[in-house]
């Protein structure tokens, strides 16, 4: 029963993980996902804490191993119970929280809320974590069974919330851990009648059941109370729209993918890059948000006459529609906008467009297009569908992308951008006819970030052979608040260059960049007070190196699927520069990715030191009073070997894992989506480990965990060509391809942990020092891995996570020569 409890528990401490990830994207913002992993294992790590100060306050006063652990199975059934009364509580507590990350540099406070929201979503972690500790401590012969049903429990409740979200929503999805551990209660209850016969256990039984139901009606009435309901932050789209007059909520529907809200309004009128001077009305539109913030705007009827969408021809991001050559087939890649879409369904024969959500792109097929024009909505990750149509030798006459951003700047420095990187880029050029144009819309930023950044990035994707300079390839126009770019294959010839030239001045748009550009072209319409982006642009198609991108006020150098962090553009040697160059508003445009990690991660290494050096300090003091004289170094290196050997697993697990989910992110298309794949299948094969592990014994652990190491480095090292095998693939064929991809990995990570209990931890006392100095180092590197990825790349966690490994081996390898 213990064994089951341990995979019910770990199945509803994941499913609340990815609940808790789909609630901090709608109720904050995306880039929070590290911080949920993290509060995840401050809890575990917390248990083994707990766990070790009262099995070392048994041995002190001279309990045996078996009292030490007696009792397990009734505190196993008091930390389920506890766990699913702390799991409604969190969210009552993040929803009565006034947390608010962009006040953080002027309310202090602010400060001491991120650190209540942390340990308060840590608790029910803390009793998912004790119960495999117990279980751990408890099962000193089989730590590799009580390993492979935490892990295959977590790879079950990582897979729940993709079935759940679509069926019942978010809001109810928040009972399944609930109701996955009241399960097990309830039969344990009433065996444990059985065996104290009639009367009292029988009325004990009664008792239990009749809690059990209790609990479940509580916890029924409290989720279904208004005042749960998930609600977008003050500063997302949606939070705005919603006040406006006459504005309607249609549809809401939960998925996998995020919350997709449809609205309607008279206010909902969606032109990024309207001229000033359009002759015609925009029309009322609809709204698609995902996650309160990420909208697609639809335009009903793009069928509608000349007259009625004349607007879409007076769009900047509409330019390369209007270069003289007639534009047949286009392909459409987007993340939210929609504006491109309605242009391109007026003015092109055949229209493909990739749409991830199975929500949005129903309803994109159900837009009313003229009779001789052809819309196919593929549902697919962008990236994904432009390699398999280069592979497949498609062309297209333009390749547009709409990729606007958060509706506030500074949101998405730590996000990824897969569709702004350069190998994305080369894929959209190899789709291009000799005389077709890709096109790219993006917001303006000051100081100049955005605009440069690209034309950096599509710099370094053109071909180098031919000869011919990138600046005359590239043209991007502006108005006051957004650009476009356009890329060609061949150099843009004379008359496009014109055509470019004469739809700027029409529309009243500047020239940022283009072939023989004048200095008069620059700020005549939406007057700065100097050119700042053409000059940065310009400064940026001359230089000849990254390291000339990297050094002026911000970071532009191009971002790779190794580094596709494509809003972040901070250089923190530059930051008192910066600091004078926008006012004091740094935090705001640029840093609140990098403000919120370190914030977490300072208090991170607060709690993970306090937690590993009070059981390690009172292990190695009960040791060294008990052992003989001669015996002390011994037994206090024991406790040493056992904090190094789980400190470097648990750090080379968890970048290990975050570097998945990362990379996979660009084949997946959405990090949530990536993070329950990754685990999914990792976890599996995780378990499959821990079982294998049993058949090695403890003196070659060293030698197993060496072929881990090795392992580790050549996944870290096969990215780059994995990731292009993948993006070739379907959407079902690319999942199940990285799930068997996983296999090998998987397997070898699932045996180091359970190793290392059998040769270095075989009391509870040191097994439960061993979870919480794994805990320890999994929270400090969940948060630290996002840093380091945005700082050296996504190659770099695997590579540390292989140095990780090494070390536990090493250390392993002392010991058990010290023991033999």
């Amino acid at each position: 029963m213990a064994l089951l409890l341990v995979f019910t528990a770990s199945a509803a401490s994941l499913a609340l993980e990815a609940l808790l990830a789909r609630y901090f994207a709608l109720t904050q913002w995306h880039h929070l996902s590290f911080m949920v992993i993290s509060v995840a294992l401050l809890g575990f790590s917390a248990s083994g804490t707990w766990l070790n100060l009262v099995a070392t306050r048994q041995e002190r006063s001279g309990a045996g191993a078996a009292q030490a652990v007696s009792g397990a199975e009734r505190r196993l059934r008091r930390a389920a119970a506890g766990m699913a009364v702390s799991a409604v509580a969190m969210f009552l507590v993040l929803r009565l929280l006034p947390l608010d990350f962009f006040r953080i540099p002027s309310e202090p406070i602010q400060l001491l809320y991120l650190a209540l929201s942390y340990l308060g979503c840590a608790v029910p972690f803390f009793f998912a974590g004790l119960i495999t500790a117990i279980a751990f401590a408890a099962g000193t012969a089989r730590p590799g069974a009580v390993y492979a049903a935490a892990m295959s429990g977590s790879a079950v409740g990582v897979l729940l919330p993709v079935l759940l979200l679509p069926a019942a929503g978010l809001r109810a999805a928040l009972m399944v851990p609930v109701a996955l551990l009241l399960l097990p209660l309830v039969p344990w209850s009433a065996r444990a009648a059985r065996r104290m016969g009639g009367g009292r256990g029988t009325r004990r039984w009664h008792a239990s059941a009749a809690l059990a139901l209790a609990l479940a009606f509580g916890v029924g009435v409290v989720l279904a109370h208004p005042a749960l309901e998930p609600r977008p932050g003050p500063y997302k789209y949606l939070a705005h729209v919603l006040r406006f007059p006459d504005t309607r909520l249609l549809a809401r529907r939960d998925t996998a993918r995020g919350r997709i809200d449809e609205v309607t309004g008279p206010t909902i009128r969606f032109a990024p890059g309207l001229s000033l001077g359009a002759g015609s009305p925009v029309p009322p539109q609809r709204a698609l948000v995902r996650d309160g913030d990420a909208a697609m705007f639809l335009v009903e009827d793009t069928a509608a006459g000349a007259a009625a969408g004349g607007w879409l021809d007076a769009l900047h991001p509409a330019v390369a529609l209007h270069l003289g050559t007639p534009v047949r087939t286009v392909l459409v890649l987007q993340e939210g906008g929609g504006v491109l879409l309605a242009a391109a369904l007026r003015g092109a024969r055949s229209v493909q467009v990739a749409e991830p959500s199975a929500v949005i792109a129903r309803r994109l097929r159900r837009l009313q297009v003229a009779e001789d024009t052809a819309l196919e909505v593929v549902e697919d990750e962008p990236r994904a569908l432009a390699r398999r149509l280069v592979r497949t030798g498609v062309r297209f006459d333009a390749v547009l992308i709409e990729n606007w951003g958060a509706s506030l700047a500074g949101t998405e420095s730590h996000a990824q951008e897969p569709l702004l990187t350069v190998e994305a880029f080369r894929d959209y050029l190899a789709l291009l006819e000799p005389d077709g144009v890709l096109s790219v819309s993006r917001r303006l930023l000051l100081p100049p970030a955005n605009a440069p950044r690209l034309a950096a990035t599509a710099a370094r994707a053109l071909p180098e052979a031919g000869g011919h300079v990138p600046a005359e390839h590239i043209a991007i126009v502006r108005n006051w608040g957004s650009f476009t770019l356009l890329v060609t294959p061949q150099p843009l010839p004379a008359p496009r260059i014109e055509r470019i030239r004469a739809f700027a001045g029409l529309h009243g748009f500047d020239l940022v960049s283009l072939p023989g550009l004048r200095s008069d072209e620059t700020n005549r319409f939406n007057r700065l007070a100097e050119p700042f982006h053409a000059h940065a642009v310009a400064a940026v198609l001359d230089s000849e190196s990254e390291d000339g991108m990297a050094g002026g006020l911000v970071d532009l150098s191009p971002p790779t699927d190794d580094r596709p962090f494509f809003n972040r553009f901070v250089r923190w040697a530059q930051l008192p520069d910066y600091q004078r160059a926008t006012g004091g508003r740094l935090y705001g445009l640029l840093l609140s990715g990098d403000v919120v990690a370190l914030a977490v991660l300072a208090e991170a290494l607060v709690l993970a030191l306090v937690l590993l050096a009070v059981p390690w300090l009172r292990t190695r003091g009960l040791r060294r009073a008990r052992a003989a004289d001669r015996d002390r170094d011994a037994a206090a290196g024991s406790a040493g070997s056992v904090v190094a050997y789980n400190l470097a697993v648990g750090l080379g697990f968890i970048l290990l894992e975050l570097m998945l989910i990362q990379r996979l992110t660009v084949a997946l298309g959405d990090p949530v989506v990536s993070l329950k794949v990754v685990l999914g299948a990792l976890l599996v094969w995780s378990a499959a480990g821990g079982l294998l592990s049993e058949r090695i014994a403890p003196p070659r652990t060293w030698l197993a965990v060496a072929v881990v190491a090795g392992v580790v480095l050549a996944y870290a090292g096969a990215g780059p060509p994995l990731l292009a095998l993948l993006l070739g693939l379907p959407r079902t064929p690319r999942i199940a391809l990285i799930a068997v991809l996983l296999a090998p990995l998987g397997a070898a990570l699932g045996m180091a942990f359970p190793l290392g209990l059998r040769l270095l931890a075989p009391a509870a006392a040191g097994r439960a020092l061993a979870w919480a100095a794994n805990g320890c180092a999994s929270v400090v590197g969940a948060v630290a891995s996002t840093l380091l990825a945005v700082a050296q790349g996504i190659t770099a966690l695997g590579l540390v996570a292989a140095a990780s490994y090494a070390i536990a081996a090493l250390v392993a390898a002392l010991r058990a020569r010290h023991q033999s």
